[in-house]
């Protein structure tokens, strides 16, 4: 039989405000476009490296998509992740806004969500007040951006654009444009910029109304590689249920029509997922219905799954908070704090725990889930009775030592730029390349050969050949989670597997949520950033 026991000893504890300036690095070596003076890695800096790249996104449709995020370890842009990532990141900066301002990144926040709800009102191509008027970018480039392997100020092809409209669809798509813009309204609304709120607040509002207009998912036309697909037939209902959420957040004359989408979206059988993304939402008035009902869901928390967001967020505004608080204690929680389900399990089916100690859902970016399931842990932690905060924001510290390499028996990070033992070779293009180069640039091997530049690895071409070489990444991309290890604890480091080593914006919206919440400071209502040790371990002892 399998027996989990506890141990733990005395560990220097993390710096998380470090680990929080470190996440907007990430976000800051994922941005597109004309980049501007304030961002940190421009190659003009001291250990800088990026330039302005793909500036003429939009070509095919007459529109400047210049601007964003690149999504991954390529070159996509992606709205339906990216929206779900900045409204994230804009309510961790509202939540614990002191951790923000005593690590000295909320000008960083704030720059970093302007930045990506700027580019997301340029990608809102038409807005109207009518609904079938609208347009919005739903992808922005396709399968062909996966045979680049250069860096992105070369890459001067143009990249095809694939729009949201009446005709097509979308009330996914377009609900994440709505959250993302009413969070980061929330955000700035709260800040010094209110004029600005509004006018977020009003793509909000025409992005909201588009998707109750035209309840369906969105999908590439046909042969068209789709990045991010809502799975669920009638998935928009989630989405329509978190945009909701995040509407009335801002303004309550929604807060009806949140309530309604959540019963839409409890009774139109959605099948939901104990995840946090951009793919499951449900209204918190539902909620002990769905814990109690039979409802099924899995235990993710990510860009497809939004279920655990809308919880918190509706027990954060008091509406319907003993329901969200039991689905999120019995429902949810409960299921990934347990330290006495072993792995091996299979994946997507239960939360197990690694001989080492991580909560382990998914098989393609593990620490995804993890991450972000530790945003809500901290959420949670904040608004729980009292007798639960404790245990909800220790098992986020147990879990975030776990994924820096600090808790006892790992000694291993999966956070580029900290902790012990890093990953070596993210899957991202770019890391693999040579920081300095010189002009001219010539094509080659789907990539590029620079001045002097000869062979792979350092001071070799920027290639296909290159990206597919086993030496280590030549630009530490600082504060990105790679996808994680498996079951064993085993981590293969391998350039090429996305499904461990890639790094995403999605992947670390939530990790910094919960870097910031482990950063607050005390104040009312207090929130322990330390924990009594022994911290449980999961030991996988075999007897006969």
């Amino acid at each position: 039989m399998l027996l989990l026991l506890a141990f733990g000893s005395a560990q220097a504890e993390d710096d998380y405000s470090v680990l929080l300036g470190n996440s907007f690095l990430f976000y800051e070596a994922q941005m597109s476009g004309s980049l501007p003076a304030w961002n940190r890695l421009l190659a003009s800096k001291p250990g800088g490296w990026k330039k302005s790249g793909h500036l003429n996104d939009g070509a095919p449709i007459n529109k400047d998509l210049a601007g964003g995020f690149y999504d991954a370890g390529d070159y996509l842009k992606c709205p339906l992740p990216l929206g779900w990532a900045l409204a994230n990141l804009a309510w961790s900066a509202l939540e614990f806004r002191p951790a923000y301002d005593a690590a000295g990144q909320l000008p960083y926040a704030l720059y970093v969500i302007r930045w990506g709800t700027d580019w997301l009102m340029k990608a809102h191509v038409t807005a109207s007040d009518t609904p079938s008027a609208n347009v919005f970018v739903g992808q922005l480039a396709d399968s062909s951006d996966h045979s680049y392997f250069g860096r992105p100020e070369h890459d001067t092809k143009t990249r095809q654009v694939y729009t949201v409209t009446a005709a097509t669809g979308g009330a996914d798509v377009a609900s994440e444009y709505a959250a993302a813009f009413a969070a980061a309204a929330s955000l700035f609304r709260n800040g010094s910029d209110a004029a600005y709120a509004a006018v977020l607040f009003k793509r909000a509002q025409q992005a909201f109304a588009f998707a109750e207009a035209y309840k369906s998912n969105w999908v590439t036309p046909p042969g068209v590689f789709q990045a991010y697909v809502t799975y669920a037939s009638n998935g928009y209902l989630a989405h329509l249920a978190w945009a909701a959420a995040w509407m009335c957040k801002y303004d309550a004359s929604y807060c009806a029509k949140a309530e309604k989408y959540f019963t839409d979206a409890v009774t139109g059988g959605f099948q939901y997922s104990l995840s946090n993304g951009w793919d499951s939402v449900l209204p918190e008035k539902y909620f002990t219905d769905a814990v109690t009902g039979g409802f099924q869901y899995s235990l993710g928390n990510d860009w497809d799954s939004v279920l655990p967001g809308a919880a918190v967020l509706m027990a954060s505004m008091g509406l319907q908070a003993p329901a969200a608080r039991a689905y999120l204690e019995t429902g949810l929680l409960a299921k990934w704090e347990d330290t006495s389900s072993a792995c091996p399990k299979p994946a997507y089916s239960a939360v197990c725990y690694t001989p080492k100690g991580l909560a382990y859902y998914s098989d393609w970016g593990t620490l995804r889930n993890t991450g972000n399931m530790m945003f809500i842990a901290a959420l949670t932690g904040k608004y729980a009775e009292p007798g639960n905060r404790q245990k909800h924001i220790c098992w986020t510290r147990m879990q975030m030592r776990y994924i820096t390499g600090s808790l006892p028996g790992t000694g291993k990070s999966y956070v580029l730029g900290y902790g012990p033992s890093q990953p070596q070779r993210p899957h991202h293009r770019q890391s693999a390349c040579s920081a300095r180069y010189s002009e001219p640039c010539s094509p080659s091997d789907g990539g590029t050969c620079c001045a002097g530049e000869q062979g792979v690895g350092a001071g070799g071409c920027c290639t296909s050949a290159n990206f597919f070489n086993s030496h280590a990444a030549l630009i530490t991309i600082t504060g990105a989670i790679v996808g994680g290890p498996d079951q064993s604890d085993n981590y293969p480091d391998l350039r090429p597997d996305y499904q461990r080593s890639e790094v995403a914006l999605d992947y670390n919206a939530g990790f910094t949520g919960a870097a910031a919440g482990l950063a607050q400071p005390s104040h009312p209502p207090a929130i322990p950033t330390t924990c009594p040790l022994p911290i449980p371990v999961p030991i996988s002892i075999t007897k006969p």
